[in-house]
């Protein structure tokens, strides 16, 4: 009988330590279902989330800081802007001092996005950079946060006029989406964005028709149509009549249904490339009395200006300041 005691205890004993490695690996396990189906669906994924909260207090702290950076990577695709940056701050010290090239990289992508979103250029930039560079360093790195990593780069770039490292990151954002067969319209719309600003309007068109040729090859244009209301805008503003009026015979969307700011530009913009100064006039000030984005709203009041100038009308024009 004592034998058996014995057995039984050794029994237990054991399945006490085998219990937390169990747990962690369930734990990791159900993380990692539950970070891709946050791919495409964040908010289900951030209540399946919060249901471990309270058995992720149990776990060790390698388990506990990849269920916190799930949390903020969660957060950052449902589009829910940080508060702070207590959090990420403690992760970048944890998995930058004990994790892989994979998770280091993953951190100070977060980061970027996390200094992103509470408007700190400087340090966004910084960890973007860093992200890329674990992510070409390392044997295993996650190509689609590599092309966002750059993409985000791309955009803080051109946002403070450095126009340059605005290109090369679209350049370098347009290679691997194409070696990863994922989209190629948003990348070519940041080159030729960020060639206008650089007035390289040969290059500018060459991307943009690298996005238009995709678009029309995609077998659904009603997929693009926002796509196409930003190369509407681009080819009126670089003076492509012929392939303006393309994407304009494409457009099924009108901001006289449903009203949204740039449609808006997009359309003046257009109206202005074919001479037509009413509507160019209707479409601003429907812009100016409905709109809430600034950038979009002060193209307005400079096209109004202009027009108004151009008229004479001293009325108009005062009215536009």
């Amino acid at each position: 009988m004592s034998i058996v005691r014995s057995i039984v205890y050794v029994l237990y004993i054991i399945s006490i330590f085998a219990l937390p490695s169990c747990s962690k690996e369930d734990s990791l396990e159900e993380m990692e279902r539950i970070k891709i189906i946050g791919d495409k669906n964040p908010i289900k994924a951030l209540a399946m989330l919060d249901s471990l909260k309270i058995g992720i207090r149990k776990e060790n702290n390698y388990v506990k800081n990849k269920y916190d950076l799930l949390q903020i990577r969660l957060n950052d695709k449902a589009d829910n802007i940080p508060n702070s940056d207590i959090m990420i701050k403690h992760l970048i010290g944890y998995f930058e001092d004990k994790g892989s090239m994979l998770e280091k990289q993953e951190v100070t992508y977060y980061a970027g996005s996390v200094y992103r979103d509470l408007r700190d250029t400087p340090r966004a930039l910084g960890y973007f950079l860093k992200s890329t560079e674990y992510a070409k360093n390392g044997n295993n790195c996650d190509s689609i946060m590599l092309r966002n990593a750059y993409s985000n780069l791309n955009d803080l770039y051109y946002k403070v006029q450095n126009y340059n490292d605005a290109a090369k990151m679209a350049q370098e954002e347009l290679k691997i989406a194409q070696q990863t067969r994922t989209n190629t319209i948003t990348p070519y719309l940041h080159l030729g964005t960020a060639y206008i600003a650089l007035n390289k309007t040969k290059e500018a068109c060459d991307a943009f028709d690298g996005a238009f040729e995709v678009i029309t090859h995609s077998g659904d244009i009603s997929k693009h149509q926002s796509d196409l209301l930003y190369l509407l805008c681009d080819y009126s503003v670089l003076m492509q009549h012929s392939k303006a009026k393309k994407c304009f015979s494409l457009i099924k969307y009108t901001p006289l249904n449903e009203f949204s700011d740039f449609p808006c530009m997009a359309f003046a913009k257009y109206y202005e490339l074919c001479n037509k100064t009413d509507s160019v006039i209707f479409y601003c000030k429907l812009l100016l009395d409905k709109g809430t984005d600034i950038y979009n709203m002060y193209d307005a009041s400079k096209l109004l200006y202009q027009i108004y100038s151009d008229r004479g009308d001293i009325n108009n024009v005062s009215s536009t300041n």
